[in-house]
């Protein structure tokens, strides 16, 4: 039974990475996959290399801890320079008790760096030709296809799921 189970799994894996697909439909699989390896990294590192901050006076970061405070790069007049990093964010998200500069910076953060849109947009239209390839109609079928939900469709009727939709 479980060498079965195994086997099955093996076969769907191979079918995931287009292997039961004809040469040209595998070579072009490849390529959409390289592409879509080269924009992911491509979105990484315009993240990283992202140098936005916002800048706040100290009545403005109320609740931050002064060991935090001390951290900060000083700006002009005693203001301090909060960058759009995960450690600068959690740390205001969590503990500032201003809530206009927590939104300020959740929305900042949120829109940093605009030209990663066409490429996020780019990144749909390949995986979802490289999901069509395979054999499935949407991206999220063939992602949720290798978990335990088995489709999309069952994965949005659970009921935890719903109220994502």
């Amino acid at each position: 039974m479980e060498l079965k189970r195994y086997t099955q799994f093996l076969v769907k894996d191979f079918e995931r990475n287009g292997l039961n697909l004809i040469l040209t439909k595998r070579e072009e699989l490849q390529r959409l996959r390289t592409q879509i390896d080269e924009l992911s990294v491509q979105y990484i590192r315009n993240l990283n290399d992202d140098k936005s901050f916002l800048i706040f006076d100290h009545s403005g970061l109320l609740g931050l801890p002064l060991e935090f405070l001390k951290t900060l790069e000083k700006f002009e007049n005693d203001k301090y320079k909060i960058r759009l990093k995960i450690h600068h964010l959690s740390a205001v998200l969590d503990l500032c008790k201003v809530g206009l500069t927590r939104r300020n910076v959740a929305v900042a953060y949120g829109k940093r760096y605009e030209a990663n849109l066409p490429i996020l947009e780019k990144l749909v239209q390949l995986r979802h030709k490289s999901a069509k390839l395979v054999g499935h109609s949407y991206y999220a079928d063939f992602i949720v296809g290798s978990r335990m939900a088995m489709s999309s469709s069952k994965y949005l009727s659970h009921p935890t799921k719903r109220l994502l939709r």
